[in-house]
């Protein structure tokens, strides 16, 4: 409509200008046109006939509105072309959008790809504990633990790492199997929750205690000079190993640990200890403790045996036909039948032998290299031709009698060879039954024993 109204207006302009410049009388069609259009252009604006000469004033009017109009037209244009812009390149808030929803995706995705870690105080708040997180793992140096490097991380030894104190962070480590944390400052091992443990070392260090249930698949636990009280293994069904050797535990069952092989708690309160569950035993230390009675009847591995400075009176070892090692100094063992034991390169009996034993023999334990006994009345070593070091001191022994007789095999000892005795002061032995008769009774009786010999000659 607007456009209908700028021609009709142009042509009555361009009609009455016409009429000015000639002077003449305006042409009947003429006027009729421009009635016509007056006309129209009443009937199109609603406004009364007026004369030709105010249809300058009014042309001027259409002028000024035709201006706004061509205005409003070039700024229409200019805002079609500005949105014909945005439909060709998106708005900078639409791509803001986009690019944090990607960013959101891309973390999301990097979380459940990675599990990463961040190597940073809020997850490893010891300082010296996340530096050496870092040296051992954050291979590419970002100070984030990825899921290639936490599946690598399996081994971790802090020893001698005095200034740590907090482990917090090592649960990160999902696939650690062995934790060495001994001779540190480590006080609580709370923090290690990682299943997938196989081997743990505290030793000398502050850990007071330990939840080792935690740890199903736990083969070795080391935890000397300790101030750990209490050790529940009943779930370690796979542990094979553990040292627990100056610590304050005064019970302890191992009967739920059929693999285990190395078993050492010397120097404990310990006061009884069942071992007949455990087959596969190779190594065994209960020294220095307060166990009074001993099995090792159901340990037919068992190689070395330390069970110095106990309240044993009875050590049966017949059975254990691969022992290679024994110690058993200190002891009140009354009996010591080795017969069996072929293997045996190392005996230590010092001072056993004041609470009844009074020799020993030893002749079939031809493998033999090192022998510690003290206070013999006799020993047989036989044939021996590897022993090396022989600390035995035979002789300054007392023997209560009555009369003058001295009774070897009922006085002395039963196991004595009347054979390899020899009386050279103040006696005379009868070969046949064994007899000394004492010259003089307030006087000591004097004799030699053939103890055999060793790698350098004579014992």
């Amino acid at each position: 409509m607007k456009k209908k109204q700028v021609l009709a207006v142009s042509s009555a302009l361009m009609i009455g200008t016409t009429t000015a410049l000639t002077g003449l009388p305006t042409p009947v069609m003429a006027q009729e046109n421009t009635e016509v259009v007056q006309e129209a252009v009443v009937e199109e604006n609603k406004t009364e006939q007026v004369p030709v000469e105010q249809k300058t004033e009014n042309a001027e009017v259409q002028e000024n509105i035709t201006d706004k109009e061509q205005e409003e037209t070039a700024e229409n244009a200019e805002t079609l072309k500005e949105e014909s812009t945005k439909q060709e390149t998106p708005a900078t808030p639409e791509k803001e959008v986009v690019t944090e929803d990607k960013t959101v995706e891309a973390s999301k995705n990097t979380e459940v790809k990675a599990g990463s870690i961040a190597i940073d105080e809020a997850h490893f708040p010891d300082k010296v504990f996340r530096e050496q997180i870092i040296a051992e793992f954050d291979k590419d140096g970002d100070s984030v633990l990825s899921v290639d490097e936490i599946s690598k991380a399996q081994f971790l030894n802090l020893h001698d790492m005095k200034t740590i104190s907090s482990l917090e962070g090592i649960q990160y480590l999902t696939n650690l199997q062995s934790l060495d944390v001994s001779t540190t400052s480590v006080s609580d091992l709370s923090p290690v929750k990682n299943s997938s443990l196989k081997r743990l070392d505290c030793r000398s260090s502050k850990v007071r205690s330990v939840d080792l249930t935690r740890y199903p698949n736990l083969e070795a636990f080391v935890c000397d000079n300790t101030s750990i009280n209490s050790l529940d293994v009943s779930k370690n069904e796979k542990l094979n190993t553990l040292f627990a050797d100056s610590t304050s535990i005064s019970n302890l069952d191992v009967t739920n640990n059929p693999n285990l092989e190395q078993l050492s708690c010397s120097n404990t309160g310990l006061m009884e200890l069942d071992v007949t569950h455990n087959p596969q035993l190779v190594t065994l230390d209960i020294g220095d403790t307060k166990v009074k009675t001993l099995d090792i009847s159901k340990n037919p591995n068992l190689k070395q045996l330390s069970c110095y400075m106990t309240n044993i009176a009875e050590l049966d070892v017949t059975k254990n036909t691969k022992l290679t090692r024994l110690f058993c100094h200190d002891t009140t063992i009354k009996k010591l039948d080795l017969s069996n034991n072929l293997e045996l390169e190392m005996l230590r009996c010092g001072e056993i032998f004041e609470q009844g034993i009074r020799g020993l023999d030893i002749s079939k334990n031809t493998k033999i290299k090192k022998l510690i006994c003290d206070d013999l009345y006799w020993l047989n070593v036989g044939e021996n031709k590897v022993l090396e070091n022989n600390h035995a001191f035979v002789g300054n022994g007392y023997i209560d009698i009555k009369g003058n007789k001295i009774d070897l095999k009922k006085d002395v000892e039963q196991g004595i060879d009347i054979s390899k005795v020899k009386v050279t002061a103040n006696g005379t032995l009868d070969k046949d039954t064994g007899i000394i008769t004492v010259d003089d009774v307030k006087k000591p009786v004097t004799y030699e024993y053939d103890c055999g010999t060793y790698k350098d000659g004579n014992v």
